[in-house]
C-alpha cells in the first residue's frame, strides 16, 4: 500500500501546463501558454512555481510593461489627406448643388453625425474619453477626426492629446476652441448668412 501511495504522490503533485499566458517565475515577462523556456532570461519553466503566481487580469498589463513598450499612437497624414480630400469634394458639390444654406447646413450636419459615430464607436472599442473625442471633432473636425481613424486601428496606444489627464493648458485650449465656435456661429446668425428661420 505504501508503494501504491507514493507511486501516485507525483501525479497528484505535479502542476498542471497552464492554457492561457503567464508571467515567468524568473523575470516576469509574459509568455504563452505553450512557452517552456523564457524567451527573456532562456529559463526552463518552471510549472510549479508558474501556478503559485498571482493571475495576471488585462487591466493589470500596462502597469507591468516597461514604460517604454506604450507608444502613443500618431497622426496620420495619409489618412488626414484622404479625408480633406473627401470633405473638399462634398462640400463643392453640396454647395453647387443645394447653394450656400443648404451646404452650410449639408456639411454642418455631416460634421455632426461622424462626431456622433466617433462617440460611439469609441465606446464600443473600449477606447477612452469618448465623450472627449466627440467634443474635439466637432470643435476641430478636420484635424480630430482623421486623428480618430488612425487611433481606432491600434487601440492599445492611447493618444495623450484626449486621452491624457488635461492640464491648464489643455483647459484652456478646449475653452478657446468652444466659445470661438460659438462666436462663430452667433457672427453667422447675426449676419444673415445663416437665418434661423
Amino acid at each position: 500500500m505504501d508503494s501504491i501511495k507514493s507511486d501516485s504522490e507525483p501525479a497528484e503533485t505535479a502542476k498542471p501546463i497552464p492554457t492561457e499566458p503567464f508571467p515567468c517565475p524568473e523575470c516576469g515577462q509574459m509568455l504563452s501558454a505553450s512557452c517552456r523556456v523564457c524567451v527573456a532570461c532562456k529559463v526552463p519553466v518552471d510549472y510549479a512555481r508558474v501556478n503559485l503566481q498571482e493571475k495576471v487580469t488585462l487591466s493589470e498589463l500596462p502597469d507591468r510593461l516597461p514604460a517604454q513598450a506604450v507608444v502613443p499612437a500618431r497622426f496620420s497624414w495619409g489618412i488626414f489627406f484622404v479625408v480633406f480630400l473627401i470633405y473638399f469634394l462634398m462640400a463643392s458639390l453640396s454647395q453647387a448643388t443645394l447653394g450656400f444654406r443648404g451646404s452650410t447646413y449639408t456639411m454642418g450636419g455631416f460634421v455632426l453625425a461622424s462626431s456622433l459615430w466617433v462617440f460611439r464607436d469609441a465606446r464600443a472599442k473600449g477606447i477612452p474619453k469618448p465623450g472627449g473625442w466627440a467634443l474635439a471633432c466637432v470643435l476641430l473636425w478636420m484635424v480630430f477626426f482623421p486623428w480618430y481613424l488612425s487611433r481606432r486601428r491600434t487601440p492599445y496606444r492611447p493618444c495623450p492629446v484626449i486621452e491624457a489627464e488635461s492640464g491648464p493648458i489643455a483647459r484652456a485650449i478646449i475653452l478657446f476652441l468652444i466659445l470661438l465656435t460659438i462666436f462663430g456661429a452667433v457672427m453667422m446668425v447675426l449676419s444673415g448668412d445663416f437665418p434661423l428661420k
